[in-house]
């Protein structure tokens, strides 16, 4: 009986070790993947904020163009980022 019970003893930890190193494993790889969606973001949140600006830039000019010939030109442009 003692054998049994050491055997169980044995295997539950044998268990235990197993579960904290999956646990461990997982946990690692979620970070990483987590850094690397978070770049990904940041990268796209920059890119998005310099089109806004980029776009704003050209609506300002657009409404200080003195002519009919460059508020025209600078329509035209602000359509063709658009697509």
């Amino acid at each position: 009986m003692e054998i049994a019970v050491a055997i169980l003893g044995i295997g539950f930890t044998l268990l235990a070790a197993i579960i904290t190193y999956l646990a461990w494993r997982n946990g690692k790889i979620i970070k990483e993947n987590t850094a690397i969606i978070i770049n990904k973001m940041d990268e796209s949140f920059k890119m998005i904020a310099q089109k806004i600006d980029e776009g704003f830039r050209l609506i300002a000019l657009l409404i200080l163009a003195e002519t009919p010939e460059e508020k025209k030109e600078l329509a035209r442009k602000i359509l063709r980022e658009k697509e």
